[in-house]
């Protein structure tokens, strides 16, 4: 099955969002959930999960376009089931995001679950113009309670002004049900790994708190990186690694800088 999401924000009139293209087929829907009074200006919209995927073979593809003055929160309702397919085969899930010059994205979807037998790839692909904001989290779970994950490989890039601010692979592991290295605390290893990139957020030097890390990057920016054995905890580790770095960055890119 191939589905695909786009969604377009534009400035509207009086210094709102206007949501003026919302188009998905396939395993997701998407819906418009918050007013520009919610968002301080901006728009709000949820990415809903229509069927059951991605399975394996399957080919999902999110587009979000923020033009220039506009500012757009995207969230998920549920979490993401990536179970095998009869066939075998990968599945690939394929996000692209765009931010004008004075634009404003903050994109977390809901945490992607690899369930047992599972292959999946995710790639996602950010470009960014002039003063773009951009919030993004990706968060990874291998397996269901109690269930081995399956094999998950992701891939991130990041260009500002089409000059590289991030290129970043990750991967599972290479054999089926094996965990993320590098468990909290010397621990087995860890089942979830929770990446955010802040663009408007400064840290002077690499800080870690718990399973959690914090990186600047040369461009400007930062990234964390958290792994944990439950996302409760990578996530409360990921902001407390964010808090020791002494970074500065906007509780929310919804409302104006």
């Amino acid at each position: 099955m191939r589905s695909r999401v786009e969604i377009v924000a534009a400035a509207g009139a009086g210094g709102g969002t206007a949501l003026v293209r919302m188009q998905a087929d396939g395993q997701l829907a998407v819906r418009a959930t918050g007013t520009p009074g919610d968002a301080g200006g901006g728009a709000t919209v949820h990415l809903v999960g229509a069927a059951a995927g991605p399975l394996g073979g399957d080919e999902v593809q999110v587009v979000v376009r923020v033009g220039a003055g506009a500012r757009l929160v995207v969230r998920g309702v549920a979490a993401t089931l990536a179970l095998p397919g009869r066939a075998g085969g990968t599945g690939q899930v394929s996000t692209r995001l765009e931010v004008a010059d004075g634009g404003a994205l903050d994109f977390e979807p809901s945490p992607l679950v690899v369930c047992a037998g599972a292959r999946t790839r995710t790639t996602t692909i950010v470009d960014l113009r002039g003063t773009a904001r951009l919030h993004l989290a990706e968060q990874v779970v291998l397996g269901r309670h109690g269930e081995a994950g399956g094999v998950w490989t992701g891939h991130l890039r990041a260009d500002r002004d089409g000059l590289p601010l991030l290129r970043a692979t990750q991967s599972s592991a290479a054999v089926d049900g094996a965990p993320l290295p590098g468990g909290p605390a010397g621990g087995p290893g860890a089942r979830v790994l929770l990446t955010r990139l802040v663009t408007d957020a400064t840290c002077p030097a690499a800080t870690t708190a718990g399973g959690a890390t914090c990186c600047p990057l040369a461009a400007g920016g930062v990234l964390v990186t958290a792994l944990g054995r439950e996302l409760g905890r990578a996530a409360t580790d990921a902001d407390a690694a964010l808090h020791a770095a002494g970074a500065d960055s906007c509780a929310s890119v919804a409302t104006p800088s």
